[in-house]
């Protein structure tokens, strides 16, 4: 195996578990806070990752601008 493939497979693995890291704390701290299990917390994240893919890759908008107003359009979700 390559050393740049390694590296990727390295950074890839990292930043997919700090995802899952960050999905899990959101489900231990609104569990802490309210004793009920809320799974409906991975469709806000989808929300925010699917008009992420839709404002770039559909409408073609530049990423920081996408990645900005998926921000704004999913956040009212989290309040």
């Amino acid at each position: 195996m390559h050393m740049g493939i390694a590296l990727q497979l390295l950074f890839t693995g990292l930043g997919v578990g700090s995802i899952y890291a960050l999905v899990a704390l959101g489900f231990v701290l609104i569990y802490r806070a309210t004793n009920v299990v809320n799974f409906a917390q991975g469709d806000f994240a989808m929300l925010g990752a699917f008009s992420m893919v839709v404002l770039c890759v559909d409408l073609q908008l530049p990423y920081w601008l996408g990645r900005v107003s998926a921000y704004l359009r999913g956040r009212p979700a989290n309040c």
